[in-house]
């Protein structure tokens, strides 16, 4: 018999959103979305553990069931609802975003099309650490093919069904071992040196999420956070964004983002600094939802 819980979602959530946002790449394999239901693996007290979430429109409410033959204890069941919750943000109330968005010149249409859609986050510090660096300066699809090979090399796996499901590798494997075995996923040498002194910092304790969540504004844990070797200012703001949640993270030189206005704006040129320090200050803690909004209106 499988265990489980329920969580409730907030009145603006949207699963169809969420589900879009999970499929844009088919080849993921942190997770596996099936039947609009979504299937992760994870590795809880050094438990395997496979679960299921399932989202109930009428009852409003989101089922997490484990397919594998594991007790849902009273710690996979807490540990399993911080990670849910932050996955779909679901403690975040949009109304004022939605109230500020609707008399935007550039929010307005975004928010009409993304009606629902949750700032879809990265949990874990470590995997955000990963994605943010694997994805410099490269294509969004090569970055999603370096990110599987990098699970496939270092993750565990969980057989359900005929199927295999993949844990996310935790810093402690990665830790031992060494760049050449990096530079064999295709990393560059640069990549390679700062996902291994992460790994490094994270098993020992020197880096945690907790820290970063300690600062009360973004630039304050910018100025923090890029100390560590490999992480600039771009890659600050996106793991500020989605594994840490702070909303004023605004990575104002991103090229999709600077894209985006452009194009919302139905400008021949693409917003300049001036403009962009701007909108920093008119959206103010809702500067993350933001930007989440523009990247997936061109999905």
């Amino acid at each position: 018999m499988r265990s489980g819980f329920f969580l409730a979602v907030p009145s603006i959530f949207s699963w169809s959103k969420i589900l879009k946002y999970l499929m844009r790449d088919p080849h993921e394999i942190a997770y596996r979305v099936e039947k609009r239901r979504i299937r992760r693996g994870f590795l809880i007290d050094g438990v395997k553990v496979l679960c299921e979430i399932t989202y109930h429109p009428r009852l409003k409410n989101l089922s997490v069931a484990i397919l594998n033959n594991v007790v849902c204890s009273d710690s996979i069941r807490a540990q399993l609802t911080d990670f849910i919750s932050d996955w779909f943000d679901l403690d975040q109330d949009l109304s004022t975003f939605y109230e500020m968005a609707q008399t935007d010149p550039i929010l307005h249409s975004v928010v009409k099309k993304q009606a629902g859609l949750r700032l879809v986050g990265i949990p874990d510090l470590f995997e955000a650490l990963v994605w943010e660096i694997v994805g410099q300066e490269i294509t969004v699809n090569f970055a999603l093919s370096l990110k599987n090979s990098f699970i496939q090399k270092f993750g565990q796996t969980i057989q359900y069904q005929d199927k295999t499901y993949w844990i996310f590798p935790d810093p402690e494997t990665v830790a031992q071992a060494d760049k050449e075995t990096l530079l064999g996923l295709k990393l560059t040498n640069h990549k390679a040196e700062y996902l291994l002194d992460i790994s490094q910092k994270l098993a020992r304790g020197e880096m945690t999420k907790e820290h970063y969540c300690q600062f009360d504004n973004f630039e304050d844990a910018e100025k923090d956070m890029t100390k560590i070797r490999g992480i600039g200012p771009w890659t600050a703001n996106c793991i500020l964004m989605r594994c840490i949640k702070q909303g004023d993270a605004f990575p104002m030189n991103d090229v999709g983002l600077l894209n985006g206005i452009k194009t919302l704006e139905k400008s021949d040129q693409k917003p300049s600094k001036e403009k962009m320090l701007q909108l920093k200050k008119r959206w103010g803690n809702w500067c993350s939802y933001a930007v989440f909004y523009i990247w997936n209106n061109f999905y």
